[in-house]
């Protein structure tokens, strides 16, 4: 039978809950991990698939790698990292030429400009309201929104904009983000299949009701995303209003990807336009969907943003001469 009594209770083995456990573990202390799912890893998931290549369906980039623990850990654990930085800043350029992306780009400066501004302000409103109207560029805004802050701009609050420091480096781990993860926490023992549904922290001890029994603990460390905090997904007793207001206030949003594999030589993929070695990066200047070659691997990731893609569709540019394409997945969601 399980053992049902422990120093500490983590809930949720993703890395946030798989670091909690192995620095508990330095300190000394008795831990148990619980996982709903069947594997560790949370909203980092590498596949395999049939073509030798693996693809994230969650979580792939490591941004702000030039500070990201994460990197640091890839190394340590053998895994390659490509320090390639993404073309993400020449999508209209490709789309529209020269003059568009230079439009684009002032455009975007005076956005940013606006926020800050509004930020260093006593009130808060949304990044949408600092748009300006009927702008060419609000549509693409919005779309970046919805990848980058995970929803629309009308519910991006600038202070919080602001407060995102983004160091523009963003690396990729080639064996894949979830594989990553999923080593680091190999040897983190943890209880898989089992649910927690209610935290009672009104005694001495924390008491875990889960779907396999009540857990005992003198503490319990509480990992889940946001969405399902919010949700009360976990019972707490008592109730913690508070702490599930600021998870409502930080909602997680969904990328939808459609993994794809091209007939014929990669050698036919034509180059960056920026680049000699590296095939295109393409994106709609309109919508936040994708279409992208890897620089190692021959998949075609198309990801978009469900909001923004039902109203105005996800589209994709393919040259002529590719006229077999091979789904190797069906599209994932992936939170954000």
């Amino acid at each position: 039978m399980p053992r049902s009594s422990y120093d500490v209770v983590v809930v949720g083995a993703g890395a946030a809950g798989l670091a909690a456990r192995r620095r508990l573990m330095a300190a000394g202390l008795d831990v148990l991990v619980l996982e709903a799912r069947e594997r560790i890893g949370g909203r980092a998931a590498t596949m395999p698939t049939q073509i030798g290549i693996s693809v994230d369906l969650g979580c792939e980039w490591l941004h702000h790698a030039d500070r990201n623990p994460w990197a640091g850990i890839a190394r340590k654990l053998g895994f390659a990292i490509d320090e390639t930085l993404p073309d993400w800043g020449r999508r209209v350029a490709w789309h529209s030429g020269e003059t568009a992306e230079q439009e684009w780009i002032a455009a975007r400066a005076e956005f940013d400009e606006r926020c800050e501004r509004a930020a260093a302000g006593a009130g808060d409103l949304s990044a949408a309201a600092l748009l300006p109207p009927g702008g060419r560029w609000n549509a693409l805004l919005g779309a970046i929104s919805t990848w980058a802050n995970g929803t629309e701009l009308e519910r991006v609050s600038v202070k919080d904009r602001e407060r995102y420091a983004d160091s523009e480096f963003n690396w990729r781990v080639l064996e894949g983000y979830g594989a990553l993860i999923a080593a680091y926490g190999a040897r983190v023992p943890v209880r898989l299949g089992t649910a927690a549904k209610r935290i009672d922290h009104s005694g001495r001890a924390v008491i875990v009701t889960t779907t396999s029994g009540d857990i005992r603990a003198r503490a319990a460390i509480i990992t889940l995303p946001t969405d399902l905090i919010a949700a009360e997904a976990i019972r707490f007793v008592p109730a913690l209003p508070e702490k599930i207001a600021a998870a409502a206030g930080l909602p997680l949003g969904i990328a939808n990807k459609l993994f794809l594999a091209l007939d014929g030589a990669a050698d036919d993929l034509p180059q960056d336009p920026t680049s000699s070695d590296r095939p295109s990066e393409w994106r709609p200047a309109t919508t936040s969907s994708s279409l992208m070659a890897g620089r190692s691997s021959p998949p075609i990731t198309a990801a978009s943003s469900p909001a923004r893609s039902r109203r105005r569709g996800a589209t994709a540019w393919l040259p002529s001469r590719w006229t077999s394409l091979r789904g190797f997945s069906a599209m994932a969601s992936s939170r954000v």
